[in-house]
């Protein structure tokens, strides 16, 4: 009952119904349920932050269900046992003893969410909360890095960085920035992508999905900045100074060597670099006497190789003139590369072991510390194995013996 009412009844026997009887009750009025608004105290929900209906409305203990409705689109969100309300309109019924798994997710900015309550006999107001997330970039912060004693040390992200997102979203991208004082110092530390060096002085974007392939080859003392995104928003950048001793270039050592015309002579009893090479290039300058091959390929003169990985070393053959023939090797030791050392290899029907003739390096050797067009690349070679077929190389061989 609720305030003042007239309620009439009658029966039946099966045979017939008796005269209609009334009845007058009177009890206080019903009040339905008024929810109210918790106030809210301390700093502001972080984005993300899942907060208790409960914790945000009150409507007294006659309330046996409630409705929800979430009115702002694209902040925040309502979800019921773990479903989430759609947008502007009003939820199932939820029974009293299920309030609590429902909750109010933070958005990025000001939600305003709606309750109303029933107490079995009427539904009460709707009551307007608001709730304004805020949100925080993630961080990213240097680890303490004491200097290498190790020569070429290479670090991982892991090793450099930590992370941190207040949302406890995932990092999905990052960004790098060698700050190399002299970009022009080819033995400088440098960013590797894949085991591909990167250029100083420039941001390189790097996925989630290929941070393992990022690393930081140190020499000298580099200063690298790096910094993250949670897909919403980016840190600050961080920097971390890294100092290794200063990585000095392979010093490729030469061999003369006199041969009959025609003959073959695995380049790696010319030269020697050690065991840091990582990678070689050469070049001929004799034209018209001798020749470099590459997995059975001659190589033009007067033109730079591609670079051949010291796996493949043992593909490269000079091949004896009628004369002398100077070619030029250099090696790479991951970082940078080496000055170009020439040798000199004389064909001689009588292979007689005279001197060679001495030659001026040629200038595109001068500086030692070029970086060519190719370099990037130096470590992610092809085996040039494929570039002839062995009947070329047989033909230039008989050719070559005719000649002498």
């Amino acid at each position: 009952a609720s305030g003042t009412d007239t309620l009439y009844a009658r029966v039946n026997d099966g045979n017939g119904w008796s005269n209609w009887a009334v009845i007058t009750i009177t009890a206080p009025p019903d009040t339905p349920p008024v929810v109210t608004v918790i106030p809210q105290r301390g700093t502001q929900p972080v984005f993300g932050t899942s907060i208790a209906a409960s914790s945000l409305f009150s409507a007294g203990a006659s309330t046996t269900s409630y409705e929800f409705y979430d009115a702002t689109p694209g902040i925040g969100s309502v979800t019921i046992d773990g479903a989430r309300l759609a947008k502007d309109t009003t939820s199932a019924t939820v029974s009293a003893s299920d309030l609590g798994n429902v909750n109010v997710i933070a958005g990025n900015g000001a939600d305003t969410v709606y309750e109303r309550a029933y107490d079995g006999f009427a539904w009460g107001n709707w009551t307007a909360v608001t709730v304004t997330g805020v949100y925080v970039p993630p961080t990213i912060t240097a680890q303490s890095l004491a200097p290498s004693s190790s020569a070429l040390p290479d670090y991982g992200f892991g090793q450099l960085f930590t992370t941190t997102d207040a949302q406890n979203l995932t990092i999905q991208s990052y960004q790098f920035y060698d700050a190399a004082s002299n970009p022009a110092v080819t033995a400088a530390g440098a960013i590797e992508i894949g085991g591909v060096a990167q250029a100083a002085n420039t941001v390189i974007s790097v996925p989630q999905s290929g941070l393992s392939g990022f690393s930081f080859v140190a020499s000298g003392t580099d200063t690298l900045y790096a910094r993250v995104s949670d897909g919403i928003g980016w840190s600050s950048w961080t920097a971390i100074t890294i100092t290794a001793p200063t990585d000095q270039p392979p010093v490729v050592t030469a061999t003369p060597h006199t041969a009959a015309p025609g003959t073959s002579i695995v380049v790696s009893s010319l030269f020697s670099a050690g065991a840091s090479a990582t990678a070689y290039e050469f070049y001929d300058a004799t034209p018209g006497i001798g020749s470099i091959t590459i997995g059975g390929a001659t190589l033009a003169k007067d033109t730079t190789s591609a670079s051949v990985l010291a796996s493949a070393l043992s593909t490269v053959d000079v091949i004896a003139g009628n004369g002398a023939d100077t070619v030029y090797e250099r090696a790479y030791d991951g970082l940078a590369w080496g000055n170009w050392t020439a040798v000199t290899v004389t064909g001689s029907s009588s292979a007689s072991t005279a001197a060679p003739t001495s030659h001026i390096v040629p200038s595109f050797a001068s500086s030692g510390s070029a970086t060519p067009s190719h370099l990037a690349s130096a470590r992610s070679v092809i085996n040039p194995t494929s570039l002839l077929s062995e009947p070329l190389h047989q033909l230039s061989m008989q050719v070559a013996s005719r000649i002498s």
